[in-house]
């Protein structure tokens, strides 16, 4: 326990089971599942896809100061302490989007008897994430003001679509579905951000390192998400099926199934696409 990374890294992988638990624990706790106002989308798809994209992502922090013979350059510092704040800051984007619901529909939840529960659960979030991005950067040098412009344009813009968004658009289908899309652009976007601007620069060459065996590595990226993305969007539609799949039909159990397994899979890409440069995934590994 020495190795600050594999510290920090479990301190992640501890947010990451906190957030799990409390994700499930709003939605399914009969004291709360009632009043919460971020269980539709625009909120719900944030918090959704930063709940898989925490755990993915603490579960690759992990590999990568474990595993650092396997990773290659993936696993230099640099992506390591970027992957470990993109943890926290989807907690803190979930937390965001969590308040600006709750502010939107007071109504839903102030005066009713889960409210302390609520807020104490959103309040341990915040101030875990916080605490975990803190012990995450505390060698890294605080960024100039102009480094923080842009992540903090970003954050702006996503908090300002969440506030104004229409939330009527979710009655329809395809508007539904864009809501998701844009949601998770909302997430992932500034979580990008924020990690280059803590973490600026590139990781040093590390030639030294085998690679995976060609067969491994000859599978496209961008195959892999979509294949995983589609994976999590079908299990997440079997765990909130299973109870009433008896009496649905086949061609609506088959409907809703093609659009969790589109949820996931669009999500993931979209996550992909924003985190893969920050966070290394990009990086070829040399072959010798």
């Amino acid at each position: 326990m020495k190795n600050p990374s594999l510290r920090s890294t479990l301190l992640v992988c501890g947010l990451a089971l906190f957030f799990s638990w409390a994700f499930f624990f709003l939605k399914h706790n009969p004291l709360l599942r009632n009043i919460i106002p971020f269980a539709d989308d625009p909120y719900d798809a944030v918090s959704s896809l930063a709940f898989i994209a925490a755990n993915l992502l603490a579960a690759t922090s992990l590999a990568r100061v474990l595993l650092p013979y396997f990773v290659g350059r993936s696993g230099a510092s640099i992506y390591v302490s970027r992957t470990q704040a993109a943890v926290s800051f989807c907690v803190l984007m979930t937390v965001a989007a969590d308040t600006i619901a709750m502010l939107r529909h007071l109504s839903e939840w102030r005066g009713t008897s889960g409210e302390p529960a609520l807020l104490a659960i959103l309040a341990s979030l915040l101030a875990a994430s916080i605490g975990v991005l803190i012990i995450v950067c505390h060698r890294s040098q605080l960024p100039s003001f102009r480094i923080w412009a842009t992540p903090s344009i970003v954050l702006l813009a996503a908090l300002l679509c969440l506030w104004f968004y229409p939330e009527s658009l979710i009655h329809n289908l395809l508007p539904h579905l864009i809501t998701c899309d844009l949601a998770d652009v909302l997430l992932v976007a500034p979580v990008a951000s924020f990690a280059l601007a803590l973490f600026p620069g590139e990781s040093p060459p590390t030639p030294h390192v085998r690679s995976l065996p060609r067969r491994l590595g000859a599978v496209p990226r961008w195959t892999i998400v979509a294949f995983l993305g589609s994976a999590v969007g079908l299990a997440a539609f079997l765990a909130e099926i299973r109870e009433s799949a008896a009496s649905l039909p086949i061609a609506r159990i088959a409907f809703v199934g093609s659009v969790y397994a589109y949820l996931g899979l669009s999500g993931l890409l979209i996550a992909y696409a924003f985190l893969r440069k920050p966070l290394g995934f990009q990086i070829t590994r040399p072959n010798h």
